[in-house]
């Protein structure tokens, strides 16, 4: 049954979603993909969300919510990880609308069966922990964000297109009525909470409102360092999970908010301008063509021949006078 208690609640988390996807387009397109890409994914919707709990149930169930917190962050991932690699091979034929639902049905395939095995296969078919299966989901969400951006790393431009207010508040619009929804579908049951909980509603919106305002290479760009960025809200579940028995709400929400921005999120940011600025230079280097210097056409030692200098042929056909046989007597030999 849904409560009045539950709608107040959506809507609180659906205009939080709708700040957050409102920045995280405005960060990528001013920013670029690189800087924009890793603010946008930092915790921010999971904030209120979690302090909001902590005031409404029991320590131990706190627990449970956010150790699944990088179970949901490793599907968001695979998500991110789709918009990064599939628009390449769509065909040319399909216009850019055409391309933009094929990747939006094709994003939503993969989230719904990667919660269908993580969700309900690992953990409550074969038995798995929400904890232990939040832990290992932590370390592959570390492990395959940073493989995929190093082995393919792709340039992550800004926006060269400017956005209306109007397509702002689309966008908020979109976020806070998927996160809405969500949040209602979450109060129906528990298999039901189970998606809605890791549906990426704002990592979705985003790359939907960049595709057709900036076109494919904004958004592209901007996957790889969102996935990493999606680093600092699994550290943020783990932190709050497990400090806040010993401190308040609020104190550990501050607490694992500056854990996960300050160990994740900064140190992710700086590494990436760091490889983006040194494959530049390596790109610049190998563009400089060397120009190799001309060989000599003839020996110091040797000078050259009169069959190789028209101009010496000339002077010597100048310099000669022609003899008249006429002229010369003749002298008997005595």
């Amino acid at each position: 049954m849904i409560l009045g208690s539950d709608v107040w609640h959506s809507l609180l988390m659906a205009l939080f979603a709708a700040l957050a996807a409102t920045g995280a387009t405005v960060a990528i397109e001013r920013l670029g993909g690189i800087i924009g890409g890793v603010i946008s994914s930092m915790p921010t919707t999971i904030v209120p969300t979690a302090i909001g709990l902590a005031l409404a149930v029991s320590n131990e169930a706190v627990k449970d919510a956010m150790t699944a917190v990088p179970t949901g962050m490793l599907i968001n991932v695979l998500v991110l990880f789709s918009w990064r690699q599939l628009p390449p091979y769509l065909p040319d034929r399909l216009s850019k609308n055409q391309k933009l639902g094929v990747m939006i049905a094709a994003s939503l395939g993969i989230w719904f069966l990667a919660v269908c095995l993580l969700v309900f296969v690992v953990r409550n078919s074969l038995g798995v922990s929400g904890e232990i299966l939040g832990w290992v989901c932590a370390v592959v969400t570390i492990i395959f964000g940073w493989a995929a951006v190093l082995l393919q790393p792709l340039p992550a431009p800004k926006g060269a297109n400017r956005v209306s207010v109007q397509t702002l508040l689309v966008r908020g619009l979109l976020a806070g009525a998927a996160i809405f929804c969500a949040g209602m579908i979450a109060k129906v049951n528990s298999y039901a909470a189970g998606f809605a909980s890791m549906f990426p509603a704002i990592f979705t919106t985003t790359m939907v409102s960049m595709w057709l305002s900036q076109g494919s290479t904004v958004g592209t760009g901007a996957a790889g360092p969102m996935m990493l960025g999606s680093q600092s809200v699994t550290a943020f579940g783990l932190m709050f999970a497990y400090l806040l028995p010993t401190a308040g709400p609020v104190l550990t929400a501050l607490a694992s908010w500056v854990f996960g921005v300050g160990c994740f999120s900064v140190p992710n940011a700086l590494t990436l301008r760091w490889l983006s600025a040194r494959q530049a230079a390596k790109a610049e280097a190998d563009s400089q063509v060397a120009i190799p210097a001309p060989e000599p056409t003839s020996s110091p030692s040797q000078p050259p021949s009169p069959s190789d200098s028209p101009q010496l042929d000339v002077e010597l056909e100048e310099d000669l006078v022609p003899l008249d046989i006429e002229e010369v007597p003749y002298i008997p030999k005595s």
